[in-house]
């Protein structure tokens, strides 16, 4: 998780170095991190795809048919991250899917204005 982190926070960098290096193997390190079994390091991947649209897109946009298809998987909502937790006499419903559904909504907003 710490490494997707990390990593997006050097996408921002304007180095053509950096870019050309970048170039081959951003997409391989999307995927990778993409498939982790954790949640939270899926969650970290897609804001790291999100942050690449917006910051490298001439590397990404060309990739998006390897992509996005981890993207829609994580929009599906799957019933063993969902909870029930009584608070009281309550019964309150928790989703630990849905903050990694919000982040690909924000990523399809940017895809698909982009």
């Amino acid at each position: 998780m710490i490494a997707a982190q990390a990593f997006r926070s050097t996408l921002p960098d304007e180095n053509e170095a950096f870019d050309a290096v970048l170039k081959g193997y951003l997409v391989d390190m999307l995927k990778t991190i993409l498939e982790d079994p954790d949640g939270e390091v899926r969650r970290q991947a897609l804001s790291t795809f999100n942050q690449a649209t917006h910051t490298k897109p001439e590397i990404i946009l060309g990739h998006l048919s390897q992509l996005l298809p981890y993207v829609m998987n994580e929009t599906v909502v799957k019933p063993e991250l969902i909870r029930e937790v009584m608070m009281g006499p309550f019964k309150h419903i928790i989703d630990d899917g849905l903050e990694v559904r919000k982040v690909c909504g924000v990523l399809d907003e940017a895809i698909y204005n982009d």
